[in-house]
C-alpha cells in the first residue's frame, strides 16, 4: 500500500491545519488494517460516503488523544438546526465538515465520476462540483467557537476489464484537476493498494485506491 499527500490550490494552509497530514497517515493505516483483516471483502472505502466519513473520524481520534470528533453532529443553521457530517477538533481547531462521494470507472477515460445526488439519481460530475456542493452546505452551519468549514470529497476509481496502467492514467487526470478547482485549497490524499491485490478478471470489479480532497474555508459567524 502507498499514500501520497500534497497541497492543492492557491490558498494558504495554517500551521495547525498541517496536522491533517498526520490524520491522513492514520487514515491510510486504518485502511491497511481493514484490508489485511478482510482478505476477500472490498476495501472499506468502496462502500459509500458514510463508511468513508467513519474511517476519517477514526483517523482523527487515533492521530492525537487530544483530538475529538462526532459524526452526524447537531449544528445550528441560520434559522434551524441540522446535522453536519462531521464535527472535529484537531490541534485545538474546530472543524465542521460535509462529505461527498463518487465512483470513477477507469474505462471512462475522463476525470469525471458518478455521484448520487439528493434525488437519489446518478450524475456525472467533477471534483470541483462536489467540493462546491459540500462547502456550500458546510458553510450553512454555525458554531459557538472559532472554526473552519471543510469539504471532504472521496473519489473511488474501480477496475473491470481495464488494466492497472489504464487506471493510473485516470487517477492522474483526477489528481490533475486541481488546476480547475476554483477557490478551493487544502490537501489531496491518494491511497493505493498493492497492484497484485487488485487484479481483476473480466467479470468482476476491484477498487484499487481512493482519492480524498480536503478543502478548508475560514469560518465566519452568521449575522445576528
Amino acid at each position: 500500500m502507498s499514500l501520497t499527500i500534497r497541497k492543492f490550490g492557491q490558498g494558504s494552509v495554517t500551521k495547525k491545519q498541517k496536522a491533517w497530514k498526520g490524520v491522513l497517515k492514520e487514515w491510510a493505516s486504518l485502511m491497511d488494517r481493514y484490508v489485511d483483516f478482510h482478505d476477500n471483502d472490498p476495501a472499506p472505502y468502496a462502500y459509500n460516503e458514510r463508511a468513508n466519513v467513519g474511517l476519517l473520524a477514526g483517523a482523527i481520534l487515533l492521530h492525537d488523544k487530544k483530538n475529538h470528533c462526532l459524526e452526524e453532529y447537531s449544528a445550528q443553521k441560520r434559522n434551524s438546526t441540522g446535522r453536519v457530517d462531521l464535527w472535529a477538533v484537531v490541534k485545538k481547531e474546530t472543524y465542521l465538515a460535509e462529505a461527498k462521494f463518487g465512483w470513477s470507472s477507469c474505462q471512462s477515460g475522463t476525470p469525471y465520476f458518478t455521484s448520487v445526488n439528493q434525488a437519489e439519481q446518478s450524475e456525472l460530475v467533477g471534483a470541483r462540483y462536489l467540493l462546491d456542493t459540500a462547502i456550500e452546505k458546510a458553510t450553512g452551519y454555525t458554531s459557538d467557537e472559532p472554526s473552519f468549514h471543510v469539504a471532504a470529497v472521496f473519489v473511488v476509481p474501480y477496475i473491470t476489464k481495464c488494466q492497472i496502467t489504464e487506471a493510473e492514467d485516470v487517477w492522474k487526470q483526477i489528481l490533475g484537476e486541481d488546476l480547475h478547482l476554483g477557490s478551493h485549497s487544502g490537501f489531496v490524499a491518494y491511497y493505493r493498494q498493492d497492484q497484485r491485490e487488485v487484479a481483476a478478471t473480466d467479470d468482476e470489479e476491484r477498487y484499487p485506491g481512493v482519492i480524498l480532497f480536503l478543502s478548508f474555508r475560514n469560518y465566519r459567524a452568521a449575522p445576528e
